[in-house]
């Protein structure tokens, strides 16, 4: 680390490591050839409580990651109905990862 005579906690490295490599996927899955801001894939778009994406049907299972625009993970869950809840997060852009594709919507 940069401070030879400081000593780090777990926490302050768990911490650290869990940003990284959140901040990472985020770029990742943002500059993906497959990034997709077709709206006819996340719909609606803007959603309010919940979106729907299509072929969901064959994503049941499937784990899905939201992130917003700073890279910060604010979401996850499982496919398990034909709608992705929406509800809980803030008003703001976001780009959902499913099965190795993404998608952009925007919450409002």
């Amino acid at each position: 680390m940069v401070y030879s005579n400081y000593s780090y906690s777990q926490e302050d490295l768990s911490y650290m490591l869990q940003w990284l490599e959140n901040r990472l996927a985020y770029l990742d899955h943002y500059f993906d050839s497959k990034l997709s801001s077709q709206q006819h894939h996340v719909y609606p778009n803007p959603a309010q409580d919940k979106i729907y994406l299509i072929d969901i049907i064959s994503l049941v299972g499937k784990e899905y990651k939201i992130y917003n625009t700073l890279g910060r993970l604010t979401s996850t869950g499982f496919i398990n109905s034909n709608f992705i809840p929406v509800e809980n997060l803030e008003i703001g852009y976001y780009i959902i990862r499913v099965a190795h594709n993404s998608y952009q919507f925007m919450k409002y």
